[in-house]
């Protein structure tokens, strides 16, 4: 979706058609599509290399880009802008990453140390040279601080926020009595535990007499646990809406939410429309009853969208209950976030800013496979083989 947002305004800003890599009902496809945005579609095929020129410049999450080499075959030309979107897209580079994904930078950096020492070196340099050529931004401070504690940088990358479409609707506020509460995202991974803690601090509000109602649109492996968790809770207004077309989310938000729980780009698409929105931090453990915190999104000065926790030592803010109760003015707070998303989240900025950095970045494929990018070490390539192999070809 972030991408597809991207090619949404690039016509706009740069008077050019964006070639965008998608299947022909994929989500990118759909949601130009549905708007009437010209672009060109370069559809993807299971297991198909997808083969770059020397003349093309590729705009990709810092992510997908492991698979440079393997799906994506880029020319030794081609001119590249790789996009942190997450503060562990550089430590999921190294193939044995699932062992330490619920770790502190600080430990993940000591773990890849020592299991991958060659490795880790190797991709210092990738992504200090991938930094020296214009080649590497972060979406926030988090996730430029992350790569740097994970790798020892000696730079950092360049900051440049995501974003999401401008709003196509006005908020209706509510008449009832009851707050209006929502969570948007998949269920899965990192989002797991957070929701999860949402649901149960839901449940405790209810049970004191308080009026909330809660909404949680979203779909992924974890769906079921998730259901589990609103069944047991037994309070029915809790309820799980599965996933909503990106073209109807906005309308959802709009007409059912006075306060937002949650992060990431979710958080932004509420905020865009002046809805109330409290940042909640990711984390991988379960939390107990009453040490949830959030914070509103405009009170911090920077574009984040979230930290990744490791101990509920880190949480930040207030508590669910008390941020609810202090909510008298909740206007307030919906212009405040609003007005905290234009300024760091707004679209036409945003595209702005990776149209320059993509005319000015003098990264190309050659520099990254000379820096090592493929040179695993022996548990390197042992994993990644029992991967695709396991995968049946997906990286």
């Amino acid at each position: 979706m972030l991408f597809a947002r991207v090619a949404q305004y690039w016509s706009a800003v740069t008077g050019q058609i964006p070639t965008v890599i998608d299947y022909p009902d994929g989500v990118a496809a759909t949601y130009l599509n549905d708007r009437g945005v010209d672009f060109m579609l370069r559809e993807h095929e299971r297991g198909r290399v997808q083969h770059f020129s020397r003349n093309e410049t590729l705009l990709i999450s810092l992510l997908p880009a492991r698979s440079f080499g393997y799906q994506l075959l880029p020319h030794p030309d081609t001119k590249l802008l790789l996009w942190s979107t997450h503060p562990q897209d550089a430590f999921k580079w190294l193939p044995t990453f699932q062992a330490a994904r619920t770790w502190s930078t600080r430990a993940q950096r000591k773990y890849a140390m020592w299991i991958h020492p060659g490795y880790h070196k190797t991709l210092r340099t990738v992504f200090e040279t991938a930094i020296n050529a214009g080649g590497l931004v972060a979406m926030d401070e988090e996730t430029q601080s992350a790569i740097v504690e994970q790798f020892g940088l000696a730079r950092v990358p360049t900051v440049i926020p995501i974003f999401t479409a401008r709003p196509e609707l006005n908020r209706q506020p509510s008449s009832e009595e009851m707050t209006r509460l929502c969570w948007v995202g998949r269920l899965t991974d990192f989002k797991l535990q957070p929701v999860l803690a949402v649901v149960a601090e839901v449940a405790r509000l209810s049970r004191a007499g308080r009026g909330v109602r809660f909404d949680i649109v979203g779909d992924g492996a974890e769906y079921g646990q998730v259901a589990d968790a609103v069944r047991a809770a037994g309070i029915s207004s809790i309820r799980m809406h599965g996933s909503i077309r990106p073209s109807e989310l906005e309308r959802f938000l709009a007409e059912n939410v006075d306060v937002f729980i949650g992060h990431g780009t979710a958080i932004l698409e509420a905020a865009k429309l002046g809805i109330p929105s409290l940042l909640l931090d990711w984390f991988y453990f379960p939390s107990n009853a009453g040490l949830l915190r959030v914070k509103w999104l405009y009170e911090q000065d920077t574009p984040g969208v979230g930290r990744m926790l490791s101990n509920p030592s880190q949480f930040r803010g207030v508590s669910l209950r008390d941020a609810l109760d202090n909510a008298q003015d909740l206007e307030m707070h919906g212009r405040r976030c609003k007005a905290h998303w234009l300024r760091f989240h707004d679209p036409v900025r945003g595209v702005e800013a990776l149209a320059s950095q993509l005319s000015t970045t003098t990264l190309t494929y050659s520099n990254l496979t000379s820096a090592g990018m493929q040179d695993f070490d022996w548990l390197g390539r042992l994993a990644i083989g029992v991967k695709r192999r396991l995968t049946r070809g997906k990286y």
